[in-house]
């Protein structure tokens, strides 16, 4: 059993390098194997470059006698790693023991495939292992349902099952098609169930983007790991195993699966202990991320590509330990702002995001919609204009939790004693004798919750969701003027 301290892995990823470890004992040989893993690098959980899954299953394993070899498209540098395509591999025939390709399949063109296993075929003198999503409609209807929930809550689409609905996903007659054409006997095993990983991805799809999730995913993947597998076993699966082999037949291949998947039943599970451990892990993870808090901003812009840029800027590097989640909303003429007009602020943020076109026959309807897919427990409403101080939203916030009765929060208006004409009555005489004599208002640093009798007006005002849906659903509100004058 793999040594899953520091968890690496997730459930899935986990699964298809259980399977080829599996296989790859199972084949007996009796000497070193060497193993080509066709795209197997895998990104850490900071984003960046660097794992090899396939060397780690087989160095924790302790199965040292056999030789890894990854190839990828990625630019960078490991040992055991080569860049390149799996279209046109770089090694003469026969040159690996057993060629696999986990999960990458359906990342390939569907007019690519074809290559891509035949060359798979070539370079193996013994086992090739395909491993992916099955193009079935159960599978299709679970992805796409993943998908829509990322979409819906973050705005934004999952990278992987964006390619996967772009690609198609894995044919098995066409696989097994290509396969036998190729010269080699073709059988298939299942392992994975669907509904694990439909439960997974919705469990995983509720921490991302904030700043303790690498620690929240790691403690709920090692967690998910830990759980009972037997369900794994039952079909409907998520995750199909293509085996081919030139030197193999289909009775042995079959052998074969049989094998692995009676190993991977058989496979030490964790301790109940052990299994209680990992979830308390999680909850208190997960417990850590909720009281830090969130505040959701929505910027409020009419248009001007470098005031938003000069206002996001100062978001961006606000000093608050909460997560900020930040939304645009392009309340323009109706031809909105495109991304491409500013510096792309969601390479140095990711939780900035475009969203809106402001349709005048929508008008705040759209807005209203927008923030009820927020995620904060605060909303930050700030117009294009305003430039906020390091601590503005930390403060606002401060003063959120400390009142939670109060739906609207705005910087305290403060009085002076004397205002000065001066500029205007350079052009206006009469206005001479008023100079030094009218009382004039700043904005301080205090903040002041909407008094019950009375009204604030603000730029930038923080509001509890339910206060801001509430006054949006009541039609009291008619224009972004109105929006930011509370009664």
């Amino acid at each position: 059993m793999p040594d899953r301290s520091g968890f690496h892995w997730t459930p899935d990823q986990l699964q298809r390098y259980s399977f080829l470890r599996e296989a790859v004992i199972g084949l007996g040989l009796g000497r070193p194997v060497r193993l080509l893993d066709v795209g197997g690098a895998a990104p850490n959980r900071d984003g960046s470059l660097g794992r090899l899954p396939a060397q780690e299953i087989f160095r924790a394993s302790a199965h040292p006698e056999v030789e890894v070899t990854v190839l990828d498209r990625l630019e960078f540098e490991a040992e055991g790693y080569i860049k390149g395509d799996g279209r046109c591999l770089p090694f003469p025939d026969g040159a690996f023991d057993v060629v696999s390709a986990m999960d990458v399949l359906e990342h390939v063109p569907a007019g690519g495939r074809p290559a891509f296993l035949k060359e798979m075929v070539r370079v193996s003198s013994g086992l090739v292992i395909v491993a992916g999503p099955r193009a079935d409609d159960e599978v299709l209807a679970a992805e796409r349902s993943v998908a829509k929930e990322i979409r819906d809550r973050y705005g934004i689409e999952h990278v992987q099952l964006a390619e996967h609905e772009a690609n198609g996903l894995i044919s098995d007659s066409a696989t097994r098609e290509t396969l036998e054409a190729s010269g080699a006997a073709v059988t298939t095993a299942g392992y994975g169930s669907l509904a694990s990983w439909t439960e997974s991805q919705g469990l995983r799809s509720r921490y991302l983007m904030r700043r303790d999730t690498p620690r929240v995913l790691e403690t709920l993947d090692a967690y998910l790991a830990a759980r009972d597998g037997e369900r794994e076993f039952e079909p409907p699966f998520y995750r199909t195993f293509w085996l081919a082999s030139k030197t193999r037949e289909r009775e042995s291949l079959d052998d074969l699966a049989g094998i692995v998947l009676g190993r991977l039943k058989a496979e030490e599970s964790v301790s109940g202990e052990e299994r209680e451990k990992r979830r308390r892990d999680y909850e208190e993870a997960a417990a850590a991320m909720e009281a830090r808090g969130m505040v959701s901003a929505v910027v409020v812009s009419k248009g001007g590509a470098d005031a938003l840029q000069a206002c996001l800027r100062h978001l961006l590097t606000q000093r608050i330990e909460a997560d900020l989640e930040i939304a645009v909303w392009e309340a323009g003429s109706g031809v909105g702002l495109k991304s491409d007009r500013i510096d792309d602020p969601a390479k140095s943020h990711p939780s900035v995001r475009f969203v809106g076109r402001g349709e005048p026959e929508r008008g705040l309807e759209e807005l209203r919609e927008i923030v009820g897919r927020l995620r904060g427990d605060a909303i930050l409403l700030v117009d294009e204009s305003v430039r906020l101080h390091d601590y503005a939203v930390a403060n606002l916030y401060a003063a959120k939790r400390h009142e939670p009765g109060v739906g609207v929060w705005a910087w305290r208006v403060s009085w002076k004693r004397f205002f000065t004409l001066t500029r205007l009555s350079r052009h206006f005489p009469w206005l001479r004798g008023a100079a030094g004599r009218l009382p004039r208002f700043k904005v301080g640093a205090e903040v002041m919750a909407k008094p019950r009798r009375g009204w604030i007006f603000g730029r930038c005002l923080m509001f509890t969701k339910e206060a801001l849906i509430g006054r949006l659903s009541s039609g009291t509100t008619r224009n972004l003027r109105g929006l930011f004058l509370w009664p």
